[in-house]
């Protein structure tokens, strides 16, 4: 890709409200200067990995069906206390959030010795779970960053599980 030569009006402070993923565009010019500097001047950010489409938050009937026909890795990242005290999501590994990034960046080996399954690919459809979806979307987030494509969240965590199981539709 060649050079690319930004307006003399561009300044830092422009730059600098691009670079925050919550800025919100106030008009069509700042929106396509933002795309333009996603898209064409850091194709490969961190910024790009790590944008969360509304697709990767998923659902209790999501979980259902992806848990039933075993098309998902779902990682509970919740305390073991937590599991031990309020229940386990069936089909789930226990890895806890503060130390999801460093478990998917570890070798194949240590990894299924610690886990009791494989390491998931770059690729591997990974689903984060925790008590109510804040620690599953920053673990979404971590794993985003360090270059898995196919990750995604339950956006309800274990309290949606309960409550729909013990309270079925």
């Amino acid at each position: 890709m060649g050079s690319i030569i930004l307006p003399l009006s561009y300044r830092l402070p422009q730059l600098q409200r691009l670079q925050n993923p919550y800025w919100c565009a106030r008009n069509e010019r700042q929106a396509s200067i933002k795309l333009f500097q996603v898209n064409i001047l850091a194709p490969h950010s961190q910024a790009m990995s790590t944008t969360v489409t509304p697709e990767m938050n998923l659902n209790y009937q999501d979980i259902l069906q992806l848990t039933g026909d075993n098309k998902i890795i779902l990682i509970d990242v919740r305390e073991p206390k937590e599991l031990q005290d309020n229940g386990v999501l069936p089909n789930s590994v226990n890895i806890p959030l503060g130390t999801v990034k460093e478990a998917l960046q570890s070798s194949p080996q240590s990894f299924e010795d610690q886990y009791g399954i494989p390491l998931p690919d770059k690729n591997a459809p990974i689903v984060f779970s925790c008590h109510a979806g804040g620690r599953s979307m920053k673990a979404l987030l971590a794993a985003l960053e360090i270059g898995y494509k196919n990750a995604r969240h339950y956006a309800g965590g274990f309290s949606d599980w309960k409550k729909n199981t013990e309270n079925p539709q």
